[in-house]
Order: structure tokens, then C-alpha cells, then sequence
């Protein structure tokens, strides 16, 4: 006789729909950031990290079409310039110094050297991206987009219910959805800043 095993119980119940993305993202988020998101305090940080990064990321790509060189030749010379900054006159090679030639003349536009070399770095700091040549500056910038979108979203959806961003990643961490559910119905068709600006570039095409 076939024997039957333990009787199972229904399925877990996953996010409801208008959870799904959000939770994906929020998740993806913090694979993509190296800042931690426990507290409202650092969701706020890292908010604010990422509007530096993305203003960098637009300077970067306007920079470098406008003297003709790839973006990720203008990212790895801050990156040297800086160290070589780091390391005094003395320790300064050829590279170091057509590196800040290169700098100079990105920062025509009236940019304060260090800060774009401080930009830079911060791009570093924030996501966990290898980033050298231009396609990976498309796919950070790309991440950086993403990941502030749903914050921001998060940081809706928890004002909602009375709570505070880092609420909102809690429950999706120990994928509490009932709390989230009706809140979520709110803005599920609501265009996402992702959404916009991909709609505003169909429009330039």
C-alpha cells in the first residue's frame, strides 16, 4: 500500500501584488548599497548618498561628452587624483599627473576639483559595483536610480501607517505584509520615478 505522508498545510502566503515589486527592490536595495538601512536615521543617509551619487553620475556623462573622452577615463582619473593628492608630491608618477591634467579639464565647467575627486569616492563608498569603464557607471547609475526609487517609496508607504521607512524594510525582511497590504493599494498606480524618467526619454526620441 501506498503510504501517504504528512498531511501538508496550505502554501505561505507571499506579498500581495501591489507588495511584489516594492519588496523585490527594497531587497535588492540593500544588496546593491554598502550603507546599512536599520534605522530611519540611516535610510536618510543613504537617500542622501544616493542624490549625490546621481547628480555626480549626470555631471560625469555631460563632462565627459563635452571633452570628448569616456566617462569611465574621467571616473579613473579622479580616483588617481586623489590618490596621488593622498600620497604628497613626492610619490606622484606620470599617470598621476596626466590623471589630474585630465581633471583640470573636466572641471573647466567651474567644478571644484576635490569635490568632484570626493564624488567619486562616494561613488566607491555607497554600492557594492565594480566601477571602472562606462558600462559599469551605466549599471551604477542604473542601480543608484533604482535603489532611491524605493526608498522613497518605502518612505511613503511607511508614512501611511504611521511609520518610518525602516519599519517598511523590517516588515518585508520578516515578510509581515498585513500591515502593508492596504497601504500599498494606495499608490500601486502611481508612476515610479523610474517610470518617469523613462517616459521622458521616449519623448526626447
Amino acid at each position: 500500500d501506498r503510504r501517504e505522508g504528512p498531511a501538508r498545510g496550505p502554501p505561505a502566503a507571499g506579498p500581495p501584488p501591489a507588495l511584489e515589486a516594492l519588496a523585490r527592490e527594497l531587497i535588492e536595495a540593500e544588496g546593491v548599497l554598502r550603507a546599512p538601512l536599520d534605522t530611519d536615521a540611516q535610510v536618510a543617509a543613504a537617500e542622501e548618498a544616493c542624490a549625490r551619487v546621481s547628480a555626480f553620475f549626470a555631471w560625469l556623462d555631460a563632462s565627459a561628452a563635452d571633452q570628448r573622452v569616456l566617462m569611465g577615463a574621467v571616473f579613473q582619473a579622479l580616483l588617481k587624483s586623489g590618490a596621488a593628492e593622498a600620497g604628497g608630491l613626492m610619490q606622484r608618477s606620470q599617470d598621476d599627473m596626466e590623471a589630474q591634467l585630465l581633471v583640470a579639464r573636466v572641471c573647466g565647467d567651474g567644478s571644484e576639483p576635490q569635490d568632484r575627486v570626493d564624488d567619486a569616492a562616494a561613488v566607491r563608498a555607497l554600492v557594492r559595483i565594480k566601477v571602472e569603464d562606462d558600462n559599469d557607471i551605466r549599471l551604477a547609475r542604473a542601480a543608484v536610480t533604482g535603489c532611491a526609487d524605493a526608498l522613497a517609496r518605502a518612505r511613503s508607504l511607511g508614512a501611511r501607517i504611521s511609520a518610518g521607512p525602516a519599519d517598511v524594510l523590517e516588515h518585508v525582511r520578516a515578510e509581515r505584509w498585513g500591515a502593508l497590504e492596504g497601504a500599498a493599494g494606495e499608490d500601486r498606480d502611481e508612476p515610479s520615478a523610474r517610470d518617469v524618467a523613462e517616459e521622458a526619454a521616449g519623448d526626447t526620441t
